[in-house]
């Protein structure tokens, strides 16, 4: 819902409740969000959000422990022996559905009629992502809700109208995202026989520093 309390002052939210009961029942998310204009003219405006949401678990990670035994074998480069060989057994440990917390600001000013400006931050940690738990070893090839992953985004633009609907669009972005190397979606979304390795905190594709 929406709640206009002046005409420079509003506020927004709602709410949602998801329902599955092999992962736990059910599971709220909330979100919130406010903006302020200041001055007569509303040259500047504030904007905030802050929410709490709920995903969804991957099916193919609810079916994994029905996948065949996986063997790996490291091959001699030079006459091509097997010198090791692993086996890796699927298995699914109790399951969750991920929830991520995010939290943006952001400011809007109109320096002057066809020119305005904008800066930005954004915060998003999410946690109970389905990962795939891999051995040096070999073993169990355990998926379970154990991932988490962060992101933050710093942003400002500038915007230049003309006549004609002619427009000039100026930004910069620092972005910082880390997660789960051995993410199930991210493993098996294009592979059917992915590479396993033990796992552990990367950069993610949407880290993108400049």
């Amino acid at each position: 819902d929406v709640w206009r309390l002046s005409p420079h002052v509003q506020f927004d939210g709602g709410a949602r409740l998801d329902y599955v009961s092999r992962y736990g029942g059910a599971t709220p998310s909330l979100r919130g969000g406010a903006r302020v204009a200041v001055g007569e003219t509303n040259a500047t405006v504030f904007k905030f959000g802050a929410g709490r949401f709920v995903g969804s678990v991957p099916l193919v990670a609810a079916a994994f422990g029905g996948y065949p035994t996986r063997v790996d074998r490291d091959l001699d480069p030079n006459g091509g022996l097997v010198i090791r060989e692993r086996r890796f057994t699927p298995a699914v440990d109790d399951l969750a559905l991920p929830r991520a917390w995010a939290i943006t600001a952001q400011v809007e000013h109109q320096v002057r009629p066809g020119f305005d400006t904008q800066a930005g931050i954004t915060v998003r940690r999410a946690n109970r992502i389905a990962t795939l738990d891999v051995s040096p070893d070999g073993g169990p090839l355990t998926v379970s809700s154990s991932g988490r992953s962060s992101y933050h985004e710093y942003q400002v633009s500038a915007r230049k109208l003309w006549g004609a609907d002619q427009q000039l669009f100026i930004s910069y972005v620092r972005a910082s995202g880390r997660g789960e190397l051995n993410d199930f979606t991210a493993l098996f979304q294009g592979f059917d026989a992915p590479l396993l390795q033990p796992g552990g905190q990367a950069r993610l594709s949407t880290d993108a520093r400049h």
